[in-house]
C-alpha cells in the first residue's frame, strides 16, 4: 500500500511540473497530444503499463521502484484503454486558462509531496 500512495504523490508530481512551470508550453504539448490517433495512444499506454509492470515484478521492485512503477501503470491505464476518453479530458485542460493551469500543477505538486511523505 506504500508503494501504491507513493506512486500517485509521483504521479501527481510529474503531472503538476509542467502547468506550474509553463502553462503555455503545457497547453502546446496537450494540442499535439489531441492530434494522436487512438490506435497511437493505446499502444504508448499499453507500452507504460507493461514497463511498470515490469519494474513491480522485476527483482529492483523495491521502494521507490515500487512507486515508480506504480505511477507508470497509473500513467498509462486511461490512453490504453480509452483513448477518445483520454483525448476529450485533454482538450478540457488545454482549454483552461493559464492562472487554472498553473494552480491545478502546483496544487498535484502539493498533493504529491504529501502523499510521497505519508508513504
Amino acid at each position: 500500500m506504500q508503494a501504491f500512495v507513493a506512486g500517485v504523490g509521483l504521479m501527481l508530481i510529474f503531472e503538476g511540473i509542467l502547468p506550474a512551470l509553463s502553462p503555455p508550453l503545457y497547453r502546446s504539448m496537450v494540442e499535439q497530444l489531441q492530434d494522436l490517433a487512438p490506435e497511437t495512444m493505446r499502444k504508448v499506454g499499453f507500452g507504460v503499463m507493461l514497463f511498470g509492470a515490469s519494474i513491480v515484478w522485476s527483482h529492483l521492485a523495491t521502494g521507490l521502484w515500487q512507486a515508480t512503477a506504480v505511477m507508470l501503470v497509473l500513467e498509462g491505464v486511461l490512453p490504453a484503454f480509452s483513448p477518445s476518453l483520454y483525448q476529450r479530458q485533454v482538450q478540457r485542460l488545454a482549454s483552461l486558462p493559464e492562472l487554472w493551469q498553473r494552480g491545478m500543477g502546483i496544487a498535484a505538486i502539493i498533493v504529491g509531496l504529501l502523499l510521497c511523505t505519508l508513504a
